[in-house]
């Protein structure tokens, strides 16, 4: 894998997402649960009441429902995002003749993780709306209402989207995405690569 860096930037991004949904999944699933909680039958008196109530009605499946799906929409915007990082770290010190992370000015980094996380959101934005959709989805069938789409699976939806509303549809939104996340990566990698850089 030495041989072919951005491969090994690409799948160590999709690993550490595929880790971290471990504990992610829940809160977003309880999050999930106590936004919609006023329509529906169980009533929840808390973040850890509404693990307990979800753990003894469903079990592992309710806990983790949707663990899938969030693997296949932020895996390849982190691994993306990592691969384009590293990358463009790299091309920043070519470019300042830098002869480590250290003098490579935070600003740089700043602009490296705003464009690593720009284009990776655009590129993912079609996993993003799949899944979003299906979120929505199942807070209408938890609310007793009339589903707004009717997608059997996250796959189902992707092509759905594109059948009835093409490209188009599919990167809808991709701009309010990219000028969502650009920011919360710039600062996440700029900061990390900068501490980094004066620990090691």
């Amino acid at each position: 894998m030495r041989d072919y860096p951005s491969i090994c930037h690409f799948c160590s991004g999709f690993m550490a997402e595929t880790v971290s949904c471990v504990l992610w999944v829940p809160i977003d699933v309880v999050k999930e649960r106590l936004q919609v909680q006023s329509d529906l039958n169980t009533q929840y008196r808390g973040n850890l009441d509404a693990v307990r109530t979800i753990w003894k009605s469903e079990g592992w499946n309710g806990i983790y429902k949707g663990y899938g799906a969030t693997i296949i929409s932020f895996g390849p915007f982190t691994a993306i995002f990592l691969m384009l990082s590293e990358r463009f770290k790299v091309m920043a010190m070519d470019y300042l003749n830098a002869k480590s992370e250290k003098d490579v000015p935070f600003w740089m980094f700043v602009c490296t993780g705003a464009s690593s996380g720009a284009i990776a959101s655009i590129l993912t934005n079609p996993l993003d709306k799949a899944k979003l959709r299906l979120q929505v989805q199942r807070a209408n069938i938890s609310q007793g209402s009339k589903p707004l789409f009717h997608y059997r699976g996250f796959w189902h939806g992707l092509t759905s989207i594109y059948a009835t509303e093409g490209w188009f549809g599919l990167f809808r939104g991709a701009g309010a995405r990219m000028l969502f996340q650009a920011p919360s990566t710039a600062i996440s990698i700029a900061c990390f690569e900068w501490i980094r850089a004066r620990m090691l």
